[in-house]
């Protein structure tokens, strides 16, 4: 069970083949949660949703009518919608916990969970999932009531009008901007073409049936074959840019019209004026040790202070409703993910909106596309070796990799940096040289810098990840180079996605 157990918990939520979720593995997951919910949250109802996934329509019976068979007052979403949907769902319900089903961009093979508490906070690891997996290894179990009922809703037609909203979208005129949008199969197309539609912008749509046997490809943008139909599409029509939506709809990545992606961190540069409707004068947001120091200088340029933060949904939305009273607003990650701390009815909520993204990037391209070119220029004057990792065949092995490799950059004069500004561990290792200090000096004619980011993989079985980046190709292949020698004293494979 032990073993069962290390499969099922991740750092930030559950996540297993769906062959290997039996129903009984379910059940004793089940009466795991509720007795969380009813015994240390002291919670009774519970805002169950799933995604697009073939075995979401099944786990999501099961789990309602367990939970209602418990006592819960269970707030059923029945059909497939975005994760993004389902955190708003909890906000109206903000006093119940959540469960969404799905697994977000793994394989279709794959079934999950993630879980909120009340008020939409995440429950992970090093907290709340710890204590799950607990009475799951323990087989906690509760009553059976006839207390228990369960409540169909839908906030669709809400989450879509306070989206725009909030982007001060609801009335627009007509403009030439085109659009291609690949849903991959996913439940991001339950929401997000309805709010296109009030736009009155050219758009065209690729995998817009929701599928959970995911016939386009992969459901992670980065290494779907969709993608790369997707970009072939782009070069046989004039479209501005192409949106790719993952499997569960919390993400988006962004091609330009050549089928290159504009990374998240230029993205989030170029949105962020768009995004604050705060009035504080002190203002942070959250990069993670993947974003190019040129993005924090000019993003300091703005008058934001940046905070660095570990990679990991829950964890970053933690810190920014930690810190959320220090005017704590936005976060993004390479991954494609971006994060927000949203206001709703007196309380703050530390979301994901890819809808408010999606919205966000279409008006400021709308009313500034000059200033795109500017950050693509600046993206363009260095070199990105984009995230690739290593599958070890423990985790002893790769921790002892990620060291000796820290450790031979430091020999080498190299600065690492493992801990955030308030002293808690990044849990990532940046590895840098001669980085760039202000906005001013971030030109092709600075300083030879390099960044390396090298972390543990906390979603995927002991893989660690390295990406790099340079002003200098030169240095950049000599700093891969020297990774590479000492994965290969390691059996194991290599990983792109």
């Amino acid at each position: 069970m032990s073993k069962l157990s290390e499969q099922l918990f991740h750092a930030f939520d559950i996540r297993i083949d769906s062959t290997l979720f039996t129903t009984e593995v379910a059940t004793r997951l089940a009466h795991a949660e509720a007795y969380y919910f009813l015994h240390d949250l002291k919670v009774n109802s519970l805002v169950l949703s799933r995604d697009a996934r073939e075995s979401g329509s099944s786990n999501l019976e099961l789990l309602s009518s367990l939970f209602s068979s418990f006592g819960f007052t269970v707030y059923l979403n029945p059909n497939p919608i975005s994760t993004c949907l389902f955190y708003y769902s909890a906000m109206e319900k903000r006093e119940s916990a959540g469960i969404m089903i799905g697994a977000s961009h793994n394989p279709k093979s794959y079934t999950g969970q993630k879980l909120v508490a009340p008020y939409c906070t995440p429950i992970a690891k090093d907290g709340a999932l710890d204590i799950i997996e607990g009475y799951f290894k323990d087989e906690r179990k509760v009553d059976i009531s006839d207390k228990g009922k369960i409540i169909f809703i839908d906030y669709k037609n809400q989450y879509l009008k306070e989206s725009l909203e909030y982007l001060g979208l609801s009335q627009v005129k007509e403009e030439k901007l085109s659009l291609l949008v690949d849903f991959l199969s996913g439940s991001a197309s339950n929401e997000i073409p309805y709010a296109l539609e009030k736009l009155k912008i050219n758009v065209s749509y690729l995998n817009f049936i929701p599928n959970g046997s995911f016939p386009s490809g992969n459901p992670n943008p980065i290494i779907s074959s969709s993608t790369v139909k997707t970009r072939e599409a782009l070069k046989q029509v004039s479209y501005d840019f192409a949106l790719l939506y993952d499997g569960d709809g919390d993400r988006i990545d962004i091609l330009d019209k050549n089928g290159i992606e504009i990374p998240p961190s230029i993205i989030f540069a170029f949105i962020l004026p768009y995004l604050d409707k705060s009035l504080f004068k002190s203002k942070t947001v959250c990069l993670d040790p993947k974003a190019s120091p040129l993005i924090h200088s000019y993003i300091a340029s703005l008058g934001y202070n940046t905070f660095l933060v570990p990679n990991g949904h829950s964890k970053i939305k933690s810190i920014l409703q930690e810190y959320k009273d220090e005017h704590f607003l936005f976060a993004v990650e390479e991954s494609g993910h971006y994060y927000l701390n949203y206001f709703k009815d007196g309380e703050v909520f530390s979301i994901e909106n890819t809808l408010i993204i999606t919205l966000a990037f279409i008006k400021a391209y709308r009313e500034n596309p000059q200033l795109l070119n500017k950050l693509i220029e600046l993206q363009e004057s260095f070199i990105r070796d984009k995230e690739w990792g290593f599958f070890f065949e423990s985790r002893e092995e790769r921790e002892q990799a990620l060291q000796t490799i820290a450790s031979n950059f430091k020999e080498k004069g190299y600065l690492i940096q493992d801990k955030l500004k308030n002293g808690k561990s990044l849990e990532s290792t940046l590895i840098k040289l001669n980085l760039p200090l202000s906005y001013s000096s971030t030109t092709k004619l600075g300083p030879i810098w390099l960044q390396i980011a090298q972390r543990a993989s906390e979603s995927e079985l002991y893989l660690g990840r390295w990406e790099l980046l340079s002003s200098s190709s030169t240095l950049l292949e000599e700093a891969k180079a020297s990774i590479k020698q000492v994965l290969t004293y390691y059996k194991g494979k290599f990983y792109i996605g």
